[in-house]
């Protein structure tokens, strides 16, 4: 598996530098510089991990336009989580329920929700200034 992901990060390397419209194309590059010292598999391994990463960083990206207020683009429920429909047609690919999983995972990993003020037990309120307060407390520049 280290050989695969090493495969991955070159793929990933060689796409970031290059134009290279088709996968021989990279196949031939990395056969060259390695001179062939990975087989057919290991290389159809990696490009398709390498895919499914690139698949993956598109969706938590267009995760991140989404307004989850908009019943539209998520769930309903006590755990809403985007539509998969919704991402896929604004993608341009179809994308299964266990990928938006997947995907919404990393998203709510790399953005975590922002905690709730406490609320004042003896009035049962939350003021601005606890809003603020607790805002403060998260780093926030205010």
């Amino acid at each position: 598996m280290e050989k695969i992901s090493l495969l991955v990060t070159l793929i990933a390397t060689i796409a970031g530098f290059m134009d290279i419209p088709e996968k021989a194309d990279a196949k031939a590059k990395l056969a060259e510089a390695f001179e062939g010292e990975f087989t057919d598999d290991e290389f159809d391994q990696a490009v398709a991990l390498f895919e499914e990463q690139q698949k993956q960083a598109a969706i938590v990206a267009e995760i991140g336009k989404l307004n989850p207020a908009d019943k539209a683009h998520y769930t309903n429920g006590k755990n809403p989580k985007p539509h998969a429909g919704v991402l896929g047609e604004r993608l341009g690919f179809s994308i299964s329920a266990k990928e938006r999983d997947a995907a919404f995972a990393v998203f709510l990993k790399e953005n975590p929700p922002a905690e709730a003020p406490p609320v004042k037990a003896e009035t049962g309120m939350v003021t601005g200034e606890d809003v603020l307060r607790n805002m403060r407390k998260q780093g926030k520049r205010i």
